[in-house]
């Protein structure tokens, strides 16, 4: 009784040890499979952009030229180099700080989120261009885009309004004068992007282009996300289901490719060849002979290897008529 329960109490241990491990052992494949499958998904880097005085130093120049050549028509052409000398050059670039990120065969999307203060100048400002630029290692442009952007229009009264509702959030800084702007460069409506391979970018540039003085609180943020597709965007969005639905289908499988392997050693146990059972008869046939040696020699007279060498080649009917004697 107490034999059966060890054996019973015994089994139960292996079998939960069994299904422990296969238990383990799908988390770790489904680890793995999620580590190489999903690569990663969003990176910021900070965007510090510089003011140049390019534009304004070209309506300058041009400005000089007209004045050499005066004409019936070129007051239009003052009017437009007027406002070119308002014109501000405001890029930044990027270089080797995202190579560990791109993958070679994944698209991704780009996002400026711009903190612009609320003031009379971006106010004025209207409309103005966010462009991207990338380049390779040669120094090649790849793919350029760009978007328009406006600043949040909000009427003197509101505005208003607003600082009198909120004055003691402004107070304490819950709330600050400034609004963020979010200007999406690439996503999957941009056309031909997806013939862009990521993995050559070196050097990422974003420009903005305005005729009008613009206001920047720094630093600006450029966020570059993987566009996720399929089973990518299951599994990166909804982890805890993929998790448990990945995991159970690699335990069943593990677990009916044991059973499988369990039925056919039942079904086919391991045979004896018959080299193997040529030397165990031999054995028999040798002990055999030098037990029936000891039984013929007289009591007390040693045996000698001539004598067994005699007896063990002799044949077994000479034994019998011997023995009947």
């Amino acid at each position: 009784m107490i034999a059966s329960a060890l054996s019973l109490l015994l089994s139960t241990v292996k079998l939960w040890i069994s299904v422990l491990i296969l238990a383990v052992l799908s988390f770790a494949l489904y680890a793995a499979f999620y580590y190489w499958y999903i690569p990663h998904f969003i990176s910021t880097f900070p965007l510090f952009f510089q003011y140049d005085a390019a534009c304004t130093q070209l309506g300058v120049s041009l400005q000089a030229k007209v004045q050499e050549n005066l004409n019936s028509g070129e007051h239009l052409l003052k009017r437009s180099i007027g406002a070119l000398e308002d014109c501000q050059f405001v890029h930044y670039d990027l270089y080797h700080k995202h190579r560990y990120f791109f993958l070679d065969g994944q698209q991704y999307n780009f996002e400026v989120r711009l903190d612009m203060p609320d003031s009379a100048v971006n106010h004025a400002l209207g409309v103005f261009m966010v462009r991207l630029r990338l380049y390779n290692e040669a120094d090649k442009e790849l793919f350029s885009v760009a978007r328009p952007a406006l600043y949040p229009y909000q009427s003197t009264y509101l505005r208003l309004i607003r600082l009198v509702m909120g004055t003691f959030l402004y107070l304490t800084n819950v709330y600050s004068e400034s609004n963020i702007l979010k200007v999406v460069l690439i996503d999957e409506h941009v056309p031909q992007v997806d013939v862009v391979s990521f993995a050559q970018v070196d050097r990422i540039r974003v420009e903005i282009e305005t005729y009008k003085a613009i206001e920047i609180q720094p630093p600006g943020q450029l966020y570059i996300t993987a566009r996720l597709q399929g089973i990518q965007y299951w599994m990166y969005f909804w982890p805890i289901t993929s998790l448990l639905l990945f995991t159970c289908t690699i335990f069943s499988t593990l677990v009916f490719s044991c059973l499988i392997f369990y039925i056919r050693q039942l079904l086919n146990p391991p045979q004896m060849n018959s080299s193997s059972e040529a030397p165990s008869s031999s054995l028999v046939s040798s002990s055999s002979n030098s037990a029936l040696t000891n039984e013929l020699l007289p009591q007390g007279l040693p045996s000698s290897p001539k004598t067994e060498k005699a007896v063990q080649g002799a044949p077994q009917d000479d034994f019998d008529s011997e023995f009947e004697d």
